[in-house]
């Protein structure tokens, strides 16, 4: 999960959360409950600007009480930011590129849709036609009769 400066009760959501290894890129966290802890920045007057590392789960009716401070880490996030900003970047441009390409996809599929409304038209016109004539001339051959 990714946010800017959040006020939320004293503290601001700032970054990345989630993986367990402590490499040296901070990679994403995951707390003991299983979910992605949230990187957080204190607004107290004990700790201001200060980050922090804190479950979602923390405040709920939860037993999960995981917080840790991310002292040393801004650095190595800043770079996993930018790494994330570029990864980011190559995606975008891929499905760009896949929604051109369905784009024109979609552009002949709805011709080929025109084309066979137009042939099932065409197709109930002569029908029509076709059991018009056959009609008047049924009629035709009964007064003759």
């Amino acid at each position: 999960m990714k946010g800017r400066g959040i006020d939320n009760g004293g503290e601001s959501r700032s970054g990345p959360c989630k993986s367990s290894s402590s490499s040296s890129v901070v990679r994403r966290k995951v707390c003991s409950c299983g979910e992605e802890v949230v990187l957080f920045k204190s607004n107290s007057a004990n700790n201001p600007g200060r980050m922090f590392w804190r479950c979602p789960n923390w405040n709920k009716q939860s037993n999960c009480n995981f917080f840790r401070w991310a002292d040393g880490e801004m650095a190595q996030l800043q770079y996993s930011r930018f790494e994330d900003c570029h990864y980011y970047e190559e995606e975008i441009e891929e499905l760009k590129g896949k929604v051109t390409k369905l784009r024109r996809k979609l552009a002949h599929e709805r011709l080929k849709v025109k084309a066979a409304v137009a042939c099932l038209i065409f197709t109930l016109v002569i029908t029509m036609g076709v059991s018009v004539y056959a009609m008047m001339n049924f009629e035709g051959m009964k007064k003759s009769m």
